[in-house]
């Protein structure tokens, strides 16, 4: 799911995911394989991330390129609990750099300020975000999101999502539906999936997106 929660492993537990990503459009495709998200917990309330993908692959303009794709850095810090305020608040902020062989001018390097809220209703789980992205060479953007969960049974969880991009300036906008669940398949790994496509767009033409991963828990 691209919309993020305000949830951070436990103090001295990482979170590590694994995945392919898939993105396309008429005009472009973009696989990152593998990409890493790295997560540890520090404290009760941080969380810290590094994410890469190791191998991008981009096919544009009848050009297909191989590289490295951009290194992204970010602290989550959670300052409200669902448990204690009925409901759990984070802010997010991550900064992307420029650092891949094949990245387009405009693409990065940005700063991603978010606030994250979640809420559970027995059986049924909701996050929503909404963060601004400073971009250094191109027009600042807006994000929002939000994604239901429904536990299905014990070990599978359910996940509807709406998020929307927002590019000031230039008067883009996209809005993604997603569909996707989590298996746990034990006690330290679990299967994400997911796909979605646009629902909305100021733009002629369809996003798709699929992601396919593991989550390993330590």
């Amino acid at each position: 799911m691209i919309t993020d929660d305000p949830f951070t492993p436990e103090n001295g537990h990482w979170e590590n995911n694994f995945a392919m990503q898939f993105t396309g459009t008429a005009l472009s495709k973009e696989v990152d394989f593998p990409a890493a998200d790295i997560n540890y917990g520090y404290g009760d309330h941080i969380q810290l991330k590094i994410q890469m993908p190791m191998m991008e692959y981009l096919h544009i303009d009848d050009r297909s390129l191989i590289g490295i794709g951009d290194v992204l850095i970010g602290v989550k810090a959670r300052f409200l609990d669902e448990e204690q305020n009925g409901i759990a608040v984070s802010t997010y902020p991550q900064y992307e750099f420029n650092n891949s062989s094949i990245a387009e001018d405009g693409q990065a390097p940005q700063f991603f300020l978010p606030l994250e809220a979640a809420k559970t209703f027995g059986r049924f789980h909701y996050a929503a975000d909404l963060g601004y992205s400073f971009v250094a060479s191109g027009p600042d953007g807006l994000a929002y999101g939000i994604v239901m969960g429904y536990d299905q049974s014990e070990p599978c969880e359910l996940l509807l999502e709406i998020h929307g991009d927002n590019q000031f300036h230039i008067g883009l906008e996209e809005v993604i539906l997603n569909a996707g669940l989590t298996y746990k398949l034990s006690p330290s790994l679990v299967l994400l999936a997911s796909a979605g496509t646009t629902v909305y767009s100021l733009e002629p033409g369809r996003t798709y997106l699929a992601y396919l991963g593991i989550c390993w828990l330590l």
